[in-house]
């Protein structure tokens, strides 16, 4: 935690970083780790996890943590060159993978379960397409996606929705509807959730 804490790509505003001693961060030289409010990196449920919770800032990278965010052991963010992720309150469960080439932004009291899949770039230059596409998210607040879901480029998820397990988001999600499918699609409208 003490070296966590001293990098000096580490700016905190009355926020630690609070890791495991599984977990993995790096931080290249002219990437950014911006803690506002505590980030506790590789939560693990159990004694003896041999998981570790991973985050890859390249260097133009930046993760702004604006709430109490917990990362559980198994997640692996990777922010790419340029990349910026916010992230305000809730959790990422193990399993869970981010990477962010644009601007990623999650909602205040997100509950992301495991195995979900954030991405908004291609990775990859598609042939007849001159460069990557890369396509800003937005999480809102108070939004749950299920376990296996993914999240692809270009989607503003709207606050209290629920992304059903498996569901394959590549449209928008309006305010409080569940979704579910590949392509996912509203299956219900008006739902609440605790």
């Amino acid at each position: 935690n003490l070296q966590y804490n001293f990098y000096r790509n580490v700016v905190h505003v009355n926020a630690i970083l609070i890791a495991n001693k599984s977990s993995q961060l790096r931080i290249d030289s002219s990437a950014t780790l911006i803690l506002k409010a505590p980030l506790y990196l590789g939560k693990n449920i159990f004694d003896n996890d041999k998981l570790s919770a991973r985050i890859w800032i390249m260097d133009g990278g930046t993760i702004d943590v604006e709430g109490l965010f917990t990362i559980h052991n198994g997640a692996f963010i990777h922010i790419r060159k340029g990349g910026h992720l916010i992230l305000k309150t809730g959790y990422i469960n193990h399993g869970a993978n981010i990477v962010c080439e644009g601007k990623i932004e999650i909602g205040e009291g997100c509950a992301i379960a495991p195995n979900v899949m954030i991405r908004d770039c291609d990775s990859h230059i598609i042939i007849g397409q001159e460069e990557k596409s890369i396509q800003n998210i937005k999480i809102g607040n108070h939004v749950w996606i299920g376990q296996n879901a993914a999240i692809l480029k270009g989607v503003t998820v709207g606050d209290g929705a629920i992304i059903g397990a498996n569901a394959v988001v590549t449209k928008d999600v309006p305010a409080n509807c569940a979704v579910a499918g590949n392509p996912a699609r509203v299956i219900k409208e008006n739902v609440y959730w605790k």
